[in-house]
């Protein structure tokens, strides 16, 4: 009567309905335009991931120390491997580098008690025995200098390029530490053979034997972080390999 619509009619339902239908349908097309703007992305990452992988190898590899990694380097490059990605530390690396941590703790403290007691040694002679003070001195140095240049040998890479940089500082060195650290300029103790031919085998991925007619076995110089053999290729060219010491970046 009178034009009135109760609310419960099908009239009265139908706008709302429309109104929620039409926001519905905007909410899911946008998120179809969303998800597909998804894999749009997702899908324009794996073609680059595609495409950077194309024309590179990776080859998975065991080390002397029990640990794992992987080469990666473009297919058909035979030189020694420019990256090389570890996978995972394992037990015998961590065990490794605690104990080299303890080396170096017991190194700084032997000579820190030494010369503290080196003081006390100097503090109880006369005041006139100036031969004494020194001759308690110059052996503490030579003692010393010989203890810390075997455990910058022992803890290779790093270690014995402060050796190297301590010998050359004749300003403040004394001259026991300069002879003896001296010597880790050229005189570092080389890797055994096995070890080096194990090592560039690992890394060419192939017998030495098919790539060099020889290989010296003694190594013509030895650095901290790689020595040289002198070698003649498969073609008869002379050449010199210089092979990086297994595990240098962990020292």
């Amino acid at each position: 009567r009178g034009g009135f619509v109760p609310p419960h009619t099908p009239q009265h339902c139908a706008a709302p309905r429309q109104a929620a239908a039409s926001q519905g349908l905007a909410h899911l097309r946008g998120r179809g335009m969303a998800s597909t703007r998804a894999e749009a992305k997702a899908n324009a990452k794996g073609k680059l991931d595609v495409e950077g992988a194309k024309g590179k190898e990776e080859r998975t590899i065991l080390r002397a120390d029990g640990t794992t990694g992987t080469y990666v380097r473009p297919k058909g490059d035979t030189s020694i491997v420019s990256q090389v990605a570890p996978k995972e530390m394992g037990k015998a690396s961590r065990i490794g580098l605690v104990w080299r941590s303890v080396k170096v703790f017991y190194a700084a403290t032997r000579l820190f008690g030494d010369y503290k007691l080196v003081t006390i040694r100097q503090d109880r002679l006369h005041e006139d025995d100036e031969d004494g003070r020194n001759e308690i001195w110059d052996y503490a140095h030579e003692r010393n200098a010989r203890f810390l240049y075997s455990k910058f040998v022992g803890l290779e890479g790093l270690w014995v390029k402060l050796g190297q940089y301590l010998s050359s500082r004749a300003d403040f060195m004394p001259e026991p530490f300069i002879k003896h650290l001296g010597k880790c300029q050229d005189s570092i103790p080389s890797r055994p053979w096995a070890d080096v031919k194990a090592q560039i085998e690992r890394e060419f991925g192939k017998p030495l034997e098919e790539m060099f007619q020889s290989v010296g076995e003694e190594p013509i110089a030895c650095a901290s972080i790689a020595q040289v053999h002198k070698a003649v290729l498969a073609d008869g060219t002379h050449v010199v390999i210089k092979v990086q010491h297994d595990n240098v970046g962990q020292r």
